[in-house]
């Protein structure tokens, strides 16, 4: 899916935005795509503020550590990773990634 985007403000917003949506439609191979996709983004973006690309790549980390709990279905990790998650400060949709982790967690 190709969106054309005008403004590189929303681009990171967009890329997350698309990410969720693939996870919940299940579509996991998309949501990797677009994992790869904003590790780019974000390594050859100039105008992200620090804070906010340490955000993003936490969102990421977090992303594909719940992509490996939902294919494995490991309730020890995923007990982790919510403890971890809940400690870490800079971290984008972190209410929306501890839902998943939950939803997981109860399967």
């Amino acid at each position: 899916m190709k969106i054309n985007i005008e403004k590189e403000l929303f681009k990171k917003d967009i890329k997350i935005l698309k990410i969720k949506n693939f996870y919940e439609l299940d579509y996991l191979d998309s949501v990797y795509s677009e994992i790869d996709n904003l590790k780019h983004y974000l390594t050859d973006s100039e105008t992200i503020i620090p804070d906010n690309l340490k955000k993003s790549r936490n969102f990421i980390k977090y992303i594909s550590s719940v992509m490996r709990g939902k294919e494995n279905k490991s309730g020890a990790d995923l007990f982790v990773l919510k403890k971890e998650l809940k400690k870490e400060r800079l971290v984008i949709e972190k209410k929306w990634l501890l839902e998943k982790i939950d939803e997981l967690s109860n399967k």
